[in-house]
């Protein structure tokens, strides 16, 4: 017999395992969570009392409707994948430090929003400052309605369709800020830009605020409170074949195909939301087994493991890249996050504007998300219309395979303002960091690449069986 200390040791070991191999990813601009539909333990909890029921059961088709709420944990973890690699989910902005001297800054703020007239003065620094935290969280609302029908005495279909509302947010804090002037001619503050102004794509400075510091506001991978879409989740098909069935075990084997049903990332938010995969088609397989351990009376105690496997295919999605920084090492001393820094066009007239590098690198890419897994092992325990469930979790996803398709970049054109460059004169190559002109090359795919993850979560059910009208099976249960 498999005891509940059995499955806790179980969870531990895969936990143990999954913290021995564990890497820490920073300087990421893009991030593929679980997708709301593959959710094994929400769909099999205290249902499967009702779907395997006894050879030859007159009840032909089921009906699952549930409610869905769950919330991500670790934002300090999440934090560090999309900060700058020191350790920590926070990063302080400030000047680059005048030659000879050193500072506390750890991100350049004259490479987010420009300011000649200080950099040009030797004698003073850029007054833009901040110290910027990341605790990003995920909250997601649905429902989800699974059917599944018998169209011979051993064959099944199955299907799964979930409706989410997605909420992501940075939850981004910024502490002792200090905004950037913008100063016209005669020297007048024009107006005043903050951090926090830069990152939701505030920052618009034309010619009549400051000539010499024009640039163009932040269009993608921008932070601005939380960020919400309301969709389909991917929907999911399996063709099953009952390979035994008896009332006190049975084994199940199917083909399962995962059809794109939700939306796609666009690349105009750090942490968008994401109803399903990104809208990849699947294809897999999976079992579905169980066998009675114990029985007494109308009391029973049920070991069963699910488990499904997804191949998803190659698909196009928008996703924002940022820049190797060997190349800018030479001349900026902390390259990162340099897909918020300002570009340049070389040979550019006088007043061209520059642009925040994410507006030009969120590019078209051909993503393939590979395998995933999503497996469970349950402890079921039945007493009179009672049912109480006991199990582990596991959910491995592959690392994702990216590349860059045809896009609208143009190579040897664009490099990282220098930050003493005055928009109020032309652009020459001198003016550009390292006088370097960037390339595909130059890209850091791997930025936006959401690495393998696996994750191991323990979870319970209580459901209460039922006959209504002396004739349909019916169940009202809840979990966490």
């Amino acid at each position: 017999m498999v005891s509940i200390r059995s499955l806790f040791l179980i969870g531990c070991i895969f936990g143990a395992f999954n913290l021995a191999l564990a890497k820490t990813y920073t300087q990421k601009t893009f991030l593929m969570p679980r997708s709301p539909g593959q959710n094994l333990a929400f769909e099999s909890t205290s249902w499967h009392r009702l779907i395997y029921p006894a050879v030859k059961s007159e009840q032909k088709w089921h009906l699952q409707w549930g409610d869905i709420y769950q919330a991500s944990v670790h934002g300090k973890e999440l934090g560090k994948y999309f900060g700058i690699g020191n350790g920590s989910n926070s990063f302080i902005v400030g000047p680059e430090p005048l030659i000879g001297t050193t500072n506390d800054s750890e991100v350049y703020s004259d490479y987010i929003i420009h300011d000649y007239a200080v950099i040009s003065d030797a004698e003073t620094v850029h007054p833009l400052t901040g110290i910027v935290s990341f605790s990003p969280k995920q909250e997601i609302l649905g429902d989800r309605l699974d059917v599944i029908g018998e169209f011979c005495d051993c064959c099944y279909i199955k299907a799964s369709l979930p409706v989410v509302s997605v909420r992501n947010t940075m939850r981004m804090r910024i502490t002792s800020q200090q905004p950037a002037q913008m100063k016209n001619g005669s020297g007048t503050v024009t107006a005043e830009y903050s951090l926090s102004d830069y990152f939701k794509g505030g920052v618009d400075v034309c010619q009549a605020m400051d000539d010499a510091d024009l640039q163009v506001p932040l269009t993608h991978a921008k932070i601005d409170g939380g960020r919400r879409y309301t969709g389909l989740s991917d929907l999911d098909v399996q063709f099953g074949y009952k390979c035994y069935h008896t009332e006190a075990a049975h084994v199940f084997l199917n083909l399962g195909v995962t059809l794109p049903t939700s939306n796609k990332p666009k690349g105009k938010w750090l942490f968008e939301p994401l109803t399903g995969n990104g809208a990849h088609a699947g294809l897999g397989f999976g079992f579905d087994t169980g066998a009675r351990l114990w029985e007494k009376g109308s009391s029973d105690l049920t070991l069963m493991a699910f488990a499904n496997y997804r191949y998803l295919f190659e698909g196009t999605e928008h996703r924002t890249l940022s820049l190797k920084p060997d190349n800018f090492s030479a001349v900026m001393d902390r390259p990162v996050l340099l897909h918020y820094a300002l570009l340049a066009q070389n040979g550019a007239a006088a007043y061209t504007p520059l642009i925040p590098a994410a507006n030009l690198l969120t590019q078209k890419l051909a993503v393939k998300p590979g395998n995933s897994l999503d497996a469970v092992l349950d402890l079921s325990l039945k007493s009179g219309q009672f049912v109480i469930d006991l199990g582990y979790n596991l959910f491995y996803k592959d690392k994702e395979s990216i590349k860059l398709k045809h896009g609208t970049w143009q190579d040897n054109v664009y490099g990282i303002a220098a930050s003493d460059v005055d928009t109020s004169a032309g652009i020459t190559l001198s003016q550009l960091v390292n006088n370097h002109l960037i390339t595909t090359a130059d890209f850091d795919v791997n930025a936006a690449k959401t690495p393998a993850y696996l994750t191991n979560k323990i979870f319970g059910g209580l459901g209460y069986t039922y006959t209504f009208n002396d004739k349909y099976p019916c169940l009202f249960g809840m979990g966490a």
